[in-house]
């Protein structure tokens, strides 16, 4: 009977190699967690900007939307500038997309008593009576109404009514010179993520939220999109006169938006190069030539363009 167990070395060198399997199985698990949570984050990153594209492609489309033809505000005004926040993408409709109250439209005719009765009635909220009137056949302004069925028409004339908010019909928030209307303003946060109190925390601190705000005021508006480093808009035109309605309903025939997003968080292992620099600072260059600025402090983070490509339904 052999009771040999052992020797010291042949213990050590088990040891070792138990340790060394072990090393190289719990770094590998560590290098599998974290690009499963990096993964995990960009997904999520890219949720978020679906829906924030999503809420600026359904305001594009409906520019102009409820606008009649003699309204002087332009339905889509750019302003570019240097700093990027104040830059403004400034949107005219009577719909705003994230209130029911203001969806869909009323179609009515004037009948011998030049009163209108309803022919079809398509809005999703229909407590809502507060309505602005367009004249079918050249999309003239008639009037704003609680009450459409009150208002004097033309003898056998089609007329098409969009539903507003009450602030907009009281005039405390109309945005149109001639008739009534939203105004939907897209513009970056004032303070960069470092600053702002509703700031992401993955975000660069020198990045900023894309804000959507509803309404002639100033100030307000709530984030559609986090962690944004740089954005413009561009038009495609068949003349780039695009200084009134009518200008704008001719020549204009897409919106680009181009905005320079974070995606994920954090990664002191990962490096961004960018496609290009100069001596101002690093860029990105979408497909088509855009230059957009990356924030300082950008090689540790992923960035993407996200571009949008609309053409306006409503014109």
């Amino acid at each position: 009977m052999n009771n040999k167990g052992l020797t010291l070395t042949e213990l050590l060198v088990t040891i070792i190699i138990i340790i060394v399997v072990l090393g190289a199985a719990y770094l590998t698990y560590i290098k599998i967690l974290k690009g499963f949570k990096q993964e995990s984050e960009k997904t999520a990153t890219q949720i978020e900007n679906i829906v924030g594209l999503e809420m600026l492609r359904l305001d594009l489309e409906h520019i102009g939307y409820g606008i009649p033809k003699d309204e002087n505000n332009l339905i889509i005004e750019w302003k570019d500038d240097p700093d990027k926040t104040k830059r403004s993408l400034t949107l005219r409709m009577t719909l705003n997309n994230t209130n029911q109250k203001t969806r869909g439209y009323l179609i009515s005719q004037c009948n011998s008593s030049n009163k209108l009765n309803i022919t079809y009635d398509g809005r999703e909220d229909k407590s809502n009576n507060y309505v602005v009137l367009i004249k079918a056949e050249d999309r003239s302004f008639v009037d704003k109404a609680a009450d459409i069925s009150n208002i004097s028409c033309e003898s056998d004339k089609v007329y098409i009514a969009f539903p507003i908010r009450d602030e907009v019909y009281n005039g405390t928030s109309n945005a149109c010179s001639v008739s009534y209307c939203e105004k939907i303003t897209y513009k970056l946060s004032e303070e960069t993520n470092k600053n702002n109190e509703d700031s992401v925390k993955r975000c660069n601190p020198n990045t900023y939220n894309l804000i959507r705000r509803v309404g002639t005021s100033n100030t307000g508006g709530k984030p559609v999109l986090n962690c944004v480093a740089d954005w413009t808009v561009t038009f495609d035109t068949t003349d780039n006169d695009l200084s009134t309605n009518d200008k704008i309903r001719t020549n204009l025939k897409a919106i680009n938006v181009y905005i320079l997003v974070q995606e994920g968080k954090y990664d002191r292992e990962y490096t961004f190069k960018p496609d290009t620099s100069d001596n101002s600072g690093s860029y990105m260059l979408t497909d088509d030539g855009q230059a957009l600025k990356l924030p300082q402090d950008y090689q540790h983070y992923r960035w993407k363009v996200l571009k949008i490509k609309v053409k306006p339904m409503d014109l």
